[in-house]
């Protein structure tokens, strides 16, 4: 009948308030054996491998921009040489192999400026550090601003609450605080 529903209603208007925060105080206080947020991340990564992408580009912006530079100047210094060892080495081969060797040497020592050494050293004058390790902090601050903004999410906690590995924890918290009302 509608005034036995009208008394429902307000009933749980009357309660609901408190139910809801002696829930959230609950989950709050027990957050650590609901919520694993490291497996939540990686559960969401391999959920949205575009995530994954992004971060791996954002991440690792300057270093491919330098690989780029780097093989251009680098390549066309060992090239040049190249040029005159094909003309006074006539043989087919002369050039794929020197392209070869070219590349690899490139990209090998493009890659160690990257990450190595990893722990700074000076020789002389110059510090020789790992571009990308030189850059933990820098990095770190974009990889946190990735995850806190896409995937450690209001929506994604309280799917994972509801829904993780630990959601019948969840869901007997919730049933517990209603049961009263």
């Amino acid at each position: 009948p509608p005034r036995f529903r009208e008394a429902v209603h307000e009933r749980v208007q009357e309660q609901l308030p408190d139910v809801v925060r002696e829930v959230m105080d609950e989950i709050g206080d027990n957050i650590e054996h609901l919520l694993d947020v490291k497996l939540m991340v990686i559960r969401r990564m391999e959920e949205q491998p575009e995530l994954c992408n992004r971060v791996f580009l954002e991440v690792g912006r300057k270093e491919f921009r330098f690989i780029i530079n780097f093989g251009f100047f680098f390549g066309a210094l060992l090239g040049v040489p190249l040029v005159f060892l094909t003309n006074a080495f006539a043989h087919w081969w002369v050039l794929p192999i020197g392209g070869v060797i070219i590349g690899w040497v490139t990209n090998w020592v493009a890659l160690w400026m990257i990450f190595e050494p990893v722990e700074p050293r000076r020789i002389g004058p110059l510090k020789l550090h790992g571009l990308f390790i030189r850059r933990q902090r820098e990095v770190s601050e974009v990889y946190g601003e990735i995850i806190a903004d896409d995937i450690v999410t209001l929506r994604n906690i309280g799917d994972e609450l509801l829904h993780g590995p630990s959601s019948d924890r969840t869901r007997q918290m919730i049933e517990e605080a209603m049961r009263p009302a």
